[in-house]
């Protein structure tokens, strides 16, 4: 019973769904997807409609993480983990992009990708999956 509960979550999962939905179309749809040079792209009708369904994803990303939180206090510790991950992240990356990569370009963009702050999607996560523990990531 608890291994079919178990199954049942992860066959519901919306990640897994859309991976495997994805996985479906380019496995029997394949050949209708048009090609922009470096990307497959869905055809117009299925690509305006996806695109009308997922552009407001960010903007509801962020509002959530507004409402998430209980109280507008800054905190020690968090505020010394996002620095560390937006200053130092971006350092060591930039050190690792130097030691491996010879290209000037290559290591600019590793400490441009150190920088980059983490999204919203573990609190639309924790929303769905621990609502208790939402305030705790924003």
């Amino acid at each position: 019973r608890l291994c079919v509960t178990i199954l049942r979550d992860i066959l519901t999962n919306p990640v897994i769904v859309m991976t495997l939905a994805g996985l479906a179309y380019k496995g029997l749809l394949g050949n209708t997807l048009v090609d922009n040079g470096q990307l497959l792209n869905f055809p117009h009708p299925l690509s305006d409609a996806i695109d009308l369904v997922t552009s407001p994803f960010a903007m509801c990303a962020l509002f959530l993480t507004g409402t998430s939180l209980k109280t507008l206090e800054l905190a020690l510790v968090p505020t010394l983990l996002v620095l560390m991950k937006v200053v130092v992240c971006a350092f060591l990356t930039y050190a690792v992009g130097m030691s491996f990569l010879g290209d000037r370009i290559l290591q600019n963009f590793c400490f441009l990708y150190g920088m980059i702050p983490t999204s919203s999607a573990p609190i639309v996560f924790a929303a769905t999956f621990a609502p208790d523990s939402r305030e705790i990531l924003a």
